[in-house]
């Protein structure tokens, strides 16, 4: 996971620094696949596809640098992309290899992710896109 200072009046990006998405000592084969930053901009999270897990780091304010704060297991294999409801309370991942997406709940002092229990079987799962009830 690579972190970059952006300049809006140029368009320029520059790296502030990397940290890797996986635990120390992991030697399988891994793919990333998604990013997303919590509403409040504290947390980062990132999927794991091999290790399958998210990722999950903090944000320094002042510096954008990343903390790892640690790994959630996704429950399933080769999560792809995942989402964050917009208030901020609720995480759902597609994990493609066995067919679910899972909710999470973020705790939202730490960032670390809780799983609900709520599983929804789905072929393939491979994009999720939250949209408001219509009524």
């Amino acid at each position: 996971m690579t972190a970059y200072e952006y300049e809006p009046g140029h368009g320029k990006l520059s790296e502030i620094h990397s940290v890797s998405t996986l635990p120390d000592g992991f030697g399988g084969e891994n793919s990333t696949a998604d990013i997303h930053v919590h509403p409040d901009g504290r947390f980062l999270y990132g999927s794991n596809r091999g290790h399958n897990t998210l990722a999950i780091f903090e944000i320094d304010e002042s510096t954008g640098r990343l903390t790892p704060l640690g790994h959630q297991s996704t429950g399933g294999k080769t999560p792809r992309n995942f989402a964050i409801h917009p208030d901020g309370r609720f995480l759902y991942v597609a994990n493609q290899d066995t067919d679910d997406i899972i909710s999470f709940e973020i705790d939202r002092s730490t960032g670390l992710l809780t799983p609900t229990g709520y599983i929804t079987s789905c072929p393939m799962p491979v994009c999720l896109k939250l949209m408001p009830v219509m009524g």
